[in-house]
C-alpha cells in the first residue's frame, strides 16, 4: 500500500508545474515510464491537447491522458503551449515584417498609372477654302509613368462646319496620338502640378456629300483624309495618393494651325 501510494504521487501533475501540450507527431506514443523500452499505454492523435509537465525527465514529458492515467511522451512528439505560442508570435511578426517590406518595395517601385480621359478640343483646320473652328469632345486613354505620358484620343464624328457648309450629313473620325516628356511637382501629400511637352500625330478621315449639283442633277460624295504632326504642351493640377490621381489640365496644340483644349482624367496605379 505504501509503495503504490508513493508511485501514484510521483506520477501526479501539480497544476502549478504543468502546462498544455499539443501532439505534433503522426505516430505519437505514450509510455508507462520515461524510456522507450517501457510499455506503450496510448497513441494520441496529432492536434490533440493534453496536460503535460512543465519540465522534462530526460527526453520525456509527463502527460495526463483523457482517462486520467499518467504516462510519458517524447519531447519530439509534443509541443508545449508556451513553445507553440512563441512560434506563432514569431511567425506573425515575420509575416507582418514581410508584408510591410513588400508594401515598401511596391511603393518604391516606378509608379505607373493608366485610365480614361475626356478632352474638349477647340479644333482648327484649313479646309474648304478657309480656316475653320469647332469644339470637339474627345475620349481616350492615358498611360502615365514618372517621366512620360502616352495617350490615344479620339473624336467619332466630323467637325460641325462640314454638315453646315455642305447642307448634308457627314461621317468620319479624328484620332490624336501623343508622347509627352512629363514632370511632376508635388505641393503637398495630395496636391501636385504637372507639366509635359512632346510630339503628337493627328489622323482624320471624313465622308462628306455636297448638296445636289444642278448641272448633273445629283449630289457628290467625297472622302477627305488628313495626316498632320506637331507639338503638344500640357499643364495640369491634380490630387491623389499612391494608388490614384485626378487631374484637370489645359493644352496647346501646335501644328499647321494652333488650337487649345482642356480636360479631365482619372488614373489608377497598375
Amino acid at each position: 500500500m505504501f509503495i503504490c501510494a508513493g508511485l501514484s504521487s510521483g506520477l501526479a501533475l501539480n497544476s502549478r508545474a504543468s502546462q498544455k501540450g499539443t501532439i505534433i507527431s503522426e505516430e505519437a506514443y505514450v509510455f508507462s515510464a520515461a524510456n522507450f523500452d517501457s510499455e506503450v499505454i496510448a497513441q494520441p492523435k496529432p492536434g490533440e491537447v493534453y496536460t503535460i509537465s512543465d519540465t522534462k525527465n530526460g527526453a520525456f514529458y509527463k502527460i495526463r491522458l483523457s482517462n486520467g492515467k499518467m504516462g510519458f511522451i517524447s519531447d519530439a512528439e509534443v509541443a508545449p503551449q508556451k513553445q507553440v505560442l512563441k512560434a506563432q508570435k514569431i511567425a506573425k511578426k515575420k509575416y507582418l515584417e514581410d508584408s510591410e517590406k513588400d508594401k515598401d518595395e511596391k511603393d518604391d517601385a516606378p509608379k505607373k498609372f493608366w485610365g480614361p480621359t475626356v478632352q474638349l478640343v477647340q479644333f482648327r483646320e484649313d479646309t474648304m477654302g478657309a480656316v475653320r473652328q469647332a469644339q470637339l469632345t474627345c475620349f481616350g486613354w492615358q498611360w502615365q509613368d514618372e517621366n512620360s505620358q502616352k495617350e490615344i484620343l479620339g473624336f467619332f464624328g466630323v467637325p460641325q462646319y462640314y454638315p453646315d457648309l455642305t447642307q448634308n450629313t457627314a461621317t468620319g473620325a479624328l484620332l490624336f496620338a501623343s508622347y509627352l516628356f512629363d514632370q511632376t511637382y508635388p505641393q503637398s501629400p495630395s496636391l501636385f502640378f504637372n507639366f509635359g511637352f512632346g510630339p503628337f500625330l493627328r489622323l482624320s478621315q471624313y465622308q462628306i456629300t455636297l448638296k445636289d449639283d444642278p448641272t448633273v442633277g445629283q449630289s457628290k460624295a467625297y472622302t477627305l483624309q488628313d495626316v498632320a504632326a506637331g507639338g503638344l504642351f500640357r499643364g495640369a493640377v491634380g490630387t491623389g495618393g499612391k494608388r490614384w490621381m485626378l487631374r484637370l489640365e489645359v493644352r496647346y496644340y501646335w501644328e499647321l494651325q494652333r488650337y487649345t483644349g482642356f480636360g479631365l482624367n482619372y488614373l489608377w496605379r497598375f
